[in-house]
């Protein structure tokens, strides 16, 4: 009987690997499993016993792309299988192709496997950075900080540099292709310092890279030096394609997030910055700083109570120099709250400071400028465009310098300054004014301003302050209480097709060169009004036609209307086409006024609105100086 050859015989080890899923401490496993955990997948070395944990490295060894992504590439597919027979058109597949393919390219890292151990205590620098190497060698990934009761711990400074600013050392260093994943309840913490400047996360001339999650947190309750405000959360400098989501970066000794410029020869500046989800609370300097970006957007944000170097604002685009570019930048849904001065400000060192197409849109400012400066929760000294955003809270809102401002469907409730500004316009605004007793509005040296369609409701004071000035129109507003108070250094103010209801009286105090007052509705609603005073002191040019006055509600005092105040003095204008309601005498012209080459014609003007008609019905003229020159008055009742 021949004997059967030796064959090889199964002893217990597989020859080939096998995928288990989900790592269960409670099981046992043989050799060349491979389990996942947390994102990562892992492959035993030999029999593993039950209890051994996945980081122990005598058994587990962190592998490979495939089989961490297979489950996400099954449901890919089952995704591709289903749209397939919706869509005819070949490039959503090709698309959706291509982002399987890059999944299954990637592989995923947990930072505890290279060492990490997220106490609080240990430095975990080296550790993180070894996990992001790792990544990158292997042509990209993701790196996971997995959720700690402890902060993992970052050595955010350099001991050797002595300077302002870190330009790329401190911290971890991210790298191109690599994302970097925390988890809900994983914090990077900055190591207390002494030094002006650190930052726990460097993006530095890199491309493609992402951060997620998680919470960063400075030393700013426990620095250990005095002086400097560059200690940063996360500093991108000269990178492109660059994402930022979901994360709280507080208490650091500058700023939460930095973008700026790389200075190594070629200058670089940071390109496709994207920066969502975000709250950065009680930072030194400010929630974020863009001091370079070529198509930066920053959304769904919180930034909250920076304080403690300037500007202390929530925001600040702030170029460092003429070399640095920022252009097309998007502030959208964001939240800019109790900053100590401003919750954002746009600001150039110098007028070759390269600053374009900054938008804010949805955005809420509350409570910021604690320091009451006459300036504003939002300042700025370039041209912006601001839709749908509510100011609340504080009693400067504005402050504007520049030219070409938009803004629309936006509202008010304290100050707007307009000094040296070129081109604005408010459109469907609403203008309330709760908290300045000086003005509601001031325009001074300013050219070419424009309030359409708003509402203008103050509470407290309703003075509209315009100071050497030129094309300033309201047009087409609801205004009420309003006081207009225009020096003569004013050219052009034009006041058109409002309707304008106040409670008290009404006075425009306009003197310069060129007042236009035509087509509005003029109502007085105080039963004790006696003057409204459309004119008062010199005016080279005046136009007031075609309006409607109602002094219906007037029942003690004769309405004065047209002229009011001492040395009213007109060169040249027309007074024409009103039409005037009232139960009483109107006046025109009251008290001492001088006119050279003014017509008065107001044909059928005068409408009576009870069937008693006063004793003299007629306009009259109350203090007219006779000495003056070339009056034409044409005047009717009804």
């Amino acid at each position: 009987m021949s004997k059967e050859p030796k064959r090889n015989v199964y002893v217990g080890h597989r020859y080939v690997p096998k995928v288990m899923g989900e790592w269960d401490k409670t099981e046992s496993y043989e050799g060349l499993s491979i389990v996942t955990n947390e994102g990562t997948s892992y492959t035993s070395k030999k029999r593993v016993p039950k209890g051994i944990d996945i980081l122990n490295e005598e058994y587990w060894v962190v592998t490979g792309n495939y089989n961490a992504q297979i489950e996400e590439y099954r449901k890919d597919v089952r995704e591709l299988e289903k749209e397939v027979g919706k869509k005819s058109d070949q490039s959503y597949v090709d698309n959706l192709n291509e982002k399987v393919t890059k999944q299954l390219e990637q592989i995923t890292v947990n930072v505890k496997s290279f060492g990490a151990k997220g106490d609080g205590v240990t430095d975990d620098t080296n550790s993180i950075q070894k996990a992001i190497d790792y990544v990158y060698m292997q042509g990209g990934g993701q790196v996971l900080v997995p959720s700690s009761d402890k902060p993992y711990m970052i050595k955010a400074h350099d001991d050797d540099f002595e300077g302002n600013f870190l330009r790329n050392s401190g911290g971890i260093e991210l790298k191109d292709g690599v994302t970097l994943k925390l988890k809900y309840m994983a914090t990077l913490k900055a190591i207390p310092n002494n030094k002006k400047q650190y930052n726990i996360i460097r993006i530095v001339q890199k491309k493609n890279v992402e951060v997620f999650g998680g919470t960063l947190i400075g030393d700013y309750n426990e620095h250990k030096g005095e002086g400097g405000e560059w200690g940063y959360g996360i500093f991108i400098s000269g990178s492109e394609n660059i994402e930022v989501d979901n994360i709280t970066t507080k208490n650091f000794w500058g700023d939460g997030i930095n973008t700026q410029y790389s200075s190594n020869n070629p200058k670089i500046d940071n390109k496709n910055i994207r920066i969502g989800r975000i709250f950065s609370d009680n930072n030194l300097r400010q929630g974020m700083s863009i001091e370079s970006g070529i198509n930066t957007r920053i959304s769904d944000s919180y930034f909250v109570g920076s304080k403690g170097a300037n500007p202390q604002a929530g925001l600040d685009i702030e170029p460092a120099n003429e070399e640095s570019i920022v252009d097309n930048v998007l502030v959208e849904n964001c939240h800019f709250i109790d900053n100590f001065r401003r919750g954002l400000q746009v600001y150039k060192i110098n007028n070759d400071v390269n600053i374009n197409n900054v938008k804010i849109k949805n955005c809420l400012f509350k409570g910021n400028n604690i320091k009451n400066e006459e300036t504003g929760q939002l300042m700025s000294q370039v041209g912006l465009t601001v839709e749908n955003t509510r100011f609340e809270g504080n009693k400067y809102d504005l402050y504007l310098r520049g030219n070409d401002y938009s803004f629309s469907n936006s509202s008010f409730e304290g100050l707007v300054t307009l000094n040296g500004v070129k081109n604005a316009t408010f459109r469907e605004c609403d203008f309330k004014n709760k908290y300045n007793e000086d003005f509601q509005i001031r325009i001074l040296n300013s050219e070419n301003i424009t309030f359409i369609m708003s509402e203008f409701n103050p509470e407290l004071s309703k003075n509209i302050y315009i100071s050497n000035s030129t094309n300033i129109i309201f047009e087409v507003n609801h205004m009420k209480k309003i006081f207009f108070d225009s020096y003569p250094t004013v050219k052009d103010l034009k006041i058109r097709n409002n309707e304008i209801a106040n409670v008290e009286s009404t006075i425009f105090q306009s003197r310069g060169n060129g007042f236009y007052f035509n087509n509005n509705s003029l109502k007085l609603e105080n039963e004790i009004s006696q003057v409204i005073g459309l004119v008062q002191g010199e005016n080279n040019f005046i136009d007031i036609s075609d309006n409607f006055f109602d002094f219906t509600q007037v029942k003690e005092y004769t309405p004065s209307t047209i002229f009011s105040g001492i040395n009213t003095d007109i060169l040249v204008g027309r007074v024409k086409d009103n039409i005037y309601e009232t139960d009483l005498k109107v006046t025109i012209i009251n008290r001492s006024n001088k006119f050279k080459d003014l017509i008065i014609e107001e044909k059928g003007s005068i409408r009576f609105t009870n069937s008693t008609r006063p004793t003299n019905p007629v306009i009259g003229f109350l203090g007219f100086n006779t000495e003056t020159n070339r009056i034409n008055i044409w005047t009717e009742t009804e």
